[in-house]
């Protein structure tokens, strides 16, 4: 027992109550009320998670906020709207390089070919189909069977160590070079014939003293025996009305650029 102040009597609490603000009060009194009746209630929150566990209480676990997972959504449909074309004109160009890469890969294999067989061979380019077929000079694309190759044990004087197949089919992307059937390959009898997938053959030109343009029909390009070819100019296009030219000077050289 203690006296007071003016004589009562009164007991020592059992702990001392800290003062507590009217605001907590009151957010003390409503998860009361809740706990009690077991009811969830949704209310906006605009706290940080840390703030929410530590207002909720040690046992509690921070979440995402409605605005927190409405802004990320947010973020991940602009990026999408952005990178999706970008995408998709990537993989257009990527089609028409291939398509002239393998425009000039053909003219390299048929001079390399003419030159270890020293036979003139031709590159013969559908311009309606965008298919490039490799063949003999003497192969008319007509049913004709190309004659067998023949051995490279003698080539001008100089011994090869490898099969003009072989050479040839290094410089070129895809399978072993073989005959393919009018179906596959559109020209029967072709040593070699590959498609341009995606892209449409503009025109050809040749760019000797004839200036030749060709814009549909089947164009064929000489190569010699010694290396060499008309100079001509093959221009691809694709849907979107990107352009790309291959240009093939004399000694078989190629350029890539862009149509202006």
């Amino acid at each position: 027992m203690r006296c007071g102040p003016r004589g009562r009597t009164s007991r020592w609490a059992p702990a001392m109550i800290s003062p507590v603000s009217r605001p907590e009060a009151s957010s003390l009194a409503r998860q009361v009320s809740l706990s009690r009746s077991g009811a969830v209630a949704f209310r906006p929150c605009v706290c940080s998670g840390a703030a929410t566990a530590a207002a909720l209480g040690p046992g509690a676990q921070a979440g995402f906020t409605l605005i927190e997972m409405l802004l990320v959504a947010a973020i991940i449909a602009i990026v999408t709207a952005v990178v999706a074309p970008m995408m998709g004109r990537s993989m257009r160009g990527q089609r028409l390089r291939i398509a002239a890469r393998t425009a000039a890969m053909a003219g390299r294999y048929a001079r390399t070919m003419a030159i270890l067989q020293q036979q003139d061979m031709v590159v013969r380019i559908d311009v309606a189909r965008a298919n490039v077929s490799v063949g003999p000079a003497d192969w008319n694309g007509a049913g004709q069977e190309p004659p067998e190759a023949a051995g490279l044990g003698q080539t001008s004087g100089v011994e090869v160590a490898v099969s003009g197949a072989e050479a040839g089919s290094a410089l070129f992307e895809g399978p072993e070079p073989e005959t393919l059937p009018p179906s596959a390959s559109g020209h029967a009898g072709a040593v070699l014939s590959r498609s341009l997938e995606g892209v449409a053959v503009r025109q050809i030109e040749f760019l000797d003293d004839t200036t030749e343009r060709h814009a549909d029909g089947v164009v064929s390009i000489p190569y010699r025996c010694n290396g060499t070819c008309r100079p001509y100019r093959i221009e691809l296009a694709d849907d979107m009305g990107e352009a790309v030219v291959v240009e093939v000077d004399a000694l078989g050289g190629s350029r890539l650029e862009r149509a202006r």
